[in-house]
């Protein structure tokens, strides 16, 4: 279910508050093979799963939602080792950097955490709660 890193920028898997998830697809990339795919593998997991096509501009802004709510995410990034390919990529995504000096937000290199919890899903937010790591977005 990882999308591939050329649709990573063009695709969102959202959880809704009831428990659904909505998958945002920018429009313009509606009919990218590697856009289908991702599609097909999340509603094998998700059948319930909608599909809701909007602007690049709106897909950004709901996955902002997510970073701009006011609880302590943590954000750890696969694959990148670098601290330079971490700011590049909080910089693309528009990360607050207040927050990130405050540790409201913090960016970490993974560690493995995806594997053990990520479920082969990506990019996935996880949120530790009073039973540990959860899965909270994806």
């Amino acid at each position: 279910m990882t999308p591939d890193k050329e649709i990573m920028d063009f695709v969102y898997a959202e959880r809704l508050p009831a428990g659904g998830v909505t998958l945002l697809i920018d429009g313009n990339r509606r009919k990218e093979a590697a856009i289908q795919r991702w599609v097909m593998d999340v509603t094998r997991h998700y059948p319930a799963a909608t599909t809701e096509f909007v602007t690049l501009s709106e897909l950004n802004r709901r996955r902002e939602v997510a970073v701009a709510d006011n609880r302590p995410v943590d954000i750890y990034l696969v694959g990148d080792s670098s601290d330079e390919g971490i700011r590049t990529w909080a910089i693309k995504h528009n990360i607050p950097v207040d927050k990130v000096r405050s540790r409201q937000i913090t960016l970490n290199h993974d560690g493995g955490l995806w594997m053990r919890y990520g479920q082969g899903q990506m990019p996935v937010i996880l949120q530790q709660g009073e039973n540990g790591w959860q899965l909270a977005a994806f």
